[in-house]
């Protein structure tokens, strides 16, 4: 009977593996970047200022960075932020009405005065477990991607 549960386990440690190279893990950058890859998108790991992993890449000739965040000495991290930014001045008023209208990303002006966008996605639990399907993660960038483009619009890019 011993040697059934061995068995067993061993089958729950592989089927877990299995569906864990299946998903797009924050604690997993590289599944971020296979995911974008896959996707036809250009995908660049690097680390930002405090040495968490941060991913460049682009989507009909914008630039943006994924940010990841919840990490706990620069892995292990739990969510990420799609951010793009843009040299074009805004208003507040102009912010506001794009906002106002949209349910997933949220535009802002920086501290520079200049416009930014943002779209954050929870990935992992506090403990790191979870992950998304391939085609999840496809899904949220294809919305992040036509965001991009709608709010280009709005602010005259």
């Amino acid at each position: 009977m011993l040697k059934k549960f061995v068995i067993s386990a061993a089958a729950l440690f592989s089927f877990s593996e299995a569906a864990h190279a299946q998903t797009v893990n924050a604690t997993d950058p590289a599944s971020v970047v296979s995911a974008l890859q896959n996707s036809g998108y250009r995908a660049e790991l690097q680390k930002d200022s405090g040495g968490d992993p941060m991913i460049i890449s682009s989507a009909e000739g914008s630039n943006y960075a994924i940010l990841f965040y919840g990490c706990v000495k620069a892995e292990l991290c739990r969510s990420l932020q799609f951010l793009a930014r843009y040299e074009n001045k805004s208003t507040l008023e102009v912010m506001n009405a794009w906002s106002q209208q949209k349910r997933y990303a949220r535009g802002y002006i920086s501290s520079d005065g200049s416009s930014a966008l943002a779209l954050d996605l929870v990935l992992n639990d506090t403990f790191g477990n979870g992950g998304i399907s391939k085609e999840l993660f496809q899904t949220n960038l294809g919305i992040w991607t036509s965001t991009m483009a709608s709010f280009e619009k709005h602010i005259g890019r």
